[in-house]
């Protein structure tokens, strides 16, 4: 299974580009986890992919992630790496963040408080195999179609599209029972 989903407008290069990276499906055989499919499904941003598919239409990319976050995060940094779900000390250098601390770094340790993904410690090599099959491809070819969007278009809008719970649970920034808005738009922290 492909990485990543590229679908673009018939007619031409487009100059809005909506990005679903936690929307992803494909399970793979090797992923041996603790928690039943049924379970995994509520990490993902459910059907986001769907609803932003009939953009296509009004003329928008569309890029999806095929692969789900339980299995590696493509909305992380490659070295914000949990050590505590490894089996062996990591090689080299690694800044694991907030994100990893409440286990939802690159590699996911939590599917819901509490409930985790993993039926065993990763090896190094497992962890870099997901980084260099699904990781990479994913960051490179969203990469090479931003790139080229720039240079046909002038410019690019790349929004990237999430779902979340409306009310906080233990493992989220806003910290458990946080009601959310029906609507977040993001900016970089103030820096886009």
């Amino acid at each position: 299974m492909e990485s990543v989903s590229i679908l673009l407008p018939a007619d031409r290069l487009p100059v809005l580009l909506y990005d679903s990276p936690h929307s992803g499906r494909y399970y793979p055989a090797d992923f041996e986890t603790r928690a039943t499919g049924a379970v995994l499904r509520r990490s993902e941003d459910a059907y986001v992919d769907d609803l932003i598919l009939p953009a296509l239409t009004c003329g928008a990319a569309v890029v999806v992630a095929n692969y789900p976050r339980s299995y590696i995060d493509v909305n992380r940094e490659p070295d914000d790496i949990d050590v505590a779900l490894l089996a062996e000390p990591w090689p080299g250098p690694l800044r694991p963040s907030d994100k990893s601390q409440k286990g939802l770094g690159l590699i996911r340790r939590f599917v819901t408080p509490g409930v985790e993904v993993h039926a065993q410690p990763l090896t190094v090599s497992e962890v870099c195999r997901r980084i260099e099959t699904v990781y990479e491809p994913y960051h490179r070819q969203l990469g090479a179609l931003i790139n080229r969007i720039r240079r046909d278009r002038g410019f690019v809008w790349h929004i990237n599209w999430h779902s979340m719970k409306s009310v906080g649970h233990a493992m989220a920034p806003d910290g458990e029972g946080a009601r959310r808005a029906d609507v977040v738009v993001g900016d970089l922290d103030g820096r886009s």
